[in-house]
Order: C-alpha cells, then sequence, then structure tokens
C-alpha cells in the first residue's frame, strides 16, 4: 500500500518556479527561433530532395539553336 500511495504523490506532484520578466521572454525567444531554424532546415531538406528527384525527361534539348528573327509592325 505504501508503494501506490508513493506512485500517486509523484503523479500528482507539481512545480512551480517564479522567474522573472527577462528571463521569461529570452526563453520564449529562444523557443522562437528554434521554430525559426527547424522551418529553414525542412524547406532546404525538401529543396534539395525535390531538386535531386528532378528528370528532365519532359525537355528536350536543342543543339546549335539560332535566335529567331523579329520585325515590329505598326500599322495594325
Amino acid at each position: 500500500m505504501d508503494i501506490e500511495n508513493d506512485l500517486y504523490a509523484i503523479q500528482n506532484f507539481q512545480n512551480y518556479y517564479i522567474i522573472d520578466e527577462e528571463k521569461f521572454d529570452y526563453i520564449i525567444n529562444n523557443i522562437n527561433y528554434n521554430y525559426l531554424l527547424i522551418l529553414f532546415t525542412m524547406t532546404c531538406v525538401c529543396s534539395l530532395i525535390s531538386s535531386i528527384n528532378k528528370s528532365n525527361d519532359g525537355y528536350l534539348r536543342i543543339q546549335n539553336a539560332q535566335p529567331v528573327q523579329a520585325e515590329i509592325i505598326n500599322k495594325v
């Protein structure tokens, strides 16, 4: 019975800390920087994966292509 009471007391035990506003802002800013770092890392990894798996089968490369000559027509 003592073990069950001890386990119940441990599960319901909560610690409360009092910190000043400066430390709280510092912690929140670090959390926000971590979110930004995670987002940046995921974007880079996804970009690399999509560029590696991109196939060029749908494109035809033309050798020795010459530019098309064009002229402006003022009469419409």
